[in-house]
């Protein structure tokens, strides 16, 4: 996951700049709500009744505990709002880095080791398990320029490892990436697939790239 870790990196602080825009936006209208609640506190407070002042006095108590609150509750959602735009914009701009094929290459040579390794070890725990000699690749078409490279390479590592890989069909259900098959195993590499199992371990410091925050 280096690889990916790395493109999505370099695109999400690309991204800071608008994000600190938007934030300060929100900020502003943060704060031009809340003092619009001040206000319509104190006109309250200053009418002479005493029914009037004592509302007015309960809605200013309310806004310093509440006009924060509305602060953070708009901030935290823009804030949301932006990550998510970061990473869609980390998914569509992925394939157009220069170091994306390479990172699909690695990616397949990998999951076919991956796949190897597992059936390797279900040999061990079943001796009557019958590993599988042919694996399928599956890629999808708006790859389709580099899928002969990647099914070059890929049928090297599976020769390594004592097996064939075999080109199936388009993988139409996915944007970028490649699906292998290993007998009746998916292993899905999708573009989209590893972003959002990124996503989680990657936030945190996609939350620093952005906002400047620890």
């Amino acid at each position: 996951m280096e690889g990916i870790e790395k493109i999505t990196g370099r695109i999400l602080s690309d991204a800071r700049a608008e994000a600190e825009a938007v934030l300060a936006a929100a900020k502003a209208e943060a704060e031009s709500l809340a003092e619009s609640y001040k206000s319509q506190a104190k006109t309250l407070r200053d009418r002479s009744e005493a029914d009037a002042r004592a509302e007015g006095e309960t809605l200013l108590a309310r806004v310093d505990s509440s006009g924060s609150n509305v602060r953070r509750n708009m901030i935290l959602e823009e804030k949301n709002r932006l990550l998510d735009e970061a990473f869609a914009l980390a998914l569509e701009k992925l394939p157009s880095d220069p170091g994306y094929p390479d990172f699909l290459g690695r990616l397949l040579i990998a999951a076919i080791k991956s796949n190897v390794d597992r059936e390797n070890a279900a040999v061990l725990a079943d001796a009557d398990y019958v590993p599988t000699d042919e694996y399928e690749v599956r890629f999808a078409p708006a790859d389709a320029a580099l899928s002969q490279t990647l099914l070059e390479a890929g049928r090297k590592a599976a020769s390594d490892f004592g097996k064939t890989l075999i080109r199936g069909e388009e993988a139409r259900d996915i944007d970028r990436g490649f699906i292998l098959r290993c007998g009746s195993v998916l292993t899905n590499c999708s573009a989209e697939k590893l972003i959002e199992q990124l996503r989680p371990s990657a936030e945190a410091g996609a939350v620093s790239l952005l906002f400047g925050e620890a």
